[in-house]
């Protein structure tokens, strides 16, 4: 029997396991969580503290939030709000990331600052969406097969500024557009478990 040389199979298996060209993910961090580059928040003492009604740090995400295609869920983003922002805030920012890839998951700019998101499949009522690393704005939940655990995060950042970008502005755009207006961040983290093999 014919076999591939070693070199063209390690190629072929690299090109079954592709996926989309992503813009660079978090490659900071502060008070030990990831922030965007240039997202370095200026104001070292701020209180802010991300929350869920649906989960607590470092806990199992809800069910609720698993992605349809293959874990059977209806991709439903959790509640989340936020409080302690910094005097001079003008708008807040909310990502979720997975770190495996690196990979933006969801990213949510100008949102005002007074307006909890409740849990939902659906856009915010106010703001508007960046392009996610999967060329959608959609929300883009966790999926974990059996025997899989994946952490992921939702970051929360202050800024002293609207963007004001148009809907569906590439991470790179948004990016470019805080960096140096970010005065805090916060991380709220979940983990997502496949069933028993």
């Amino acid at each position: 029997m014919r076999t591939l040389p070693v070199a063209l199979v390690v190629l072929l298996l690299a090109g079954c396991a592709a996926t989309p060209a992503a813009e660079p993910a978090p490659t900071a961090t502060y008070e030990g969580i990831p922030v965007w580059a240039g997202w370095e928040p200026s104001d070292p003492d701020s209180e802010l503290v991300l929350e869920s009604d649906d989960f607590t740090n470092e806990g199992e995400f809800p069910e609720t939030i698993r992605l349809g295609v293959k874990c059977g869920g209806p991709n439903i983003r959790p509640e989340l709000h936020w409080s302690g922002l910094p005097e001079g805030t003008e708008s807040v920012v909310v990502t979720f990331s997975y770190d495996k890839t690196p990979e933006n998951r969801w990213i949510a700019f100008d949102l005002p600052v007074d307006a909890p998101l409740p849990a939902s499949a659906d856009a915010p009522a106010e703001g508007a969406l960046g392009m996610t690393d999967r060329s959608s704005t959609d929300f883009f939940g966790p999926c974990a097969l059996a025997g899989e655990k994946f952490r992921l995060w939702f970051t929360v950042y202050a800024l002293d500024t609207t963007l004001g970008l148009e809907q569906g502005a590439t991470f790179g755009e948004v990016r470019e557009a805080g960096i140096g207006h970010v005065l805090a961040a916060a991380e709220l983290a979940g983990t997502i478990t496949g069933p028993a093999e």
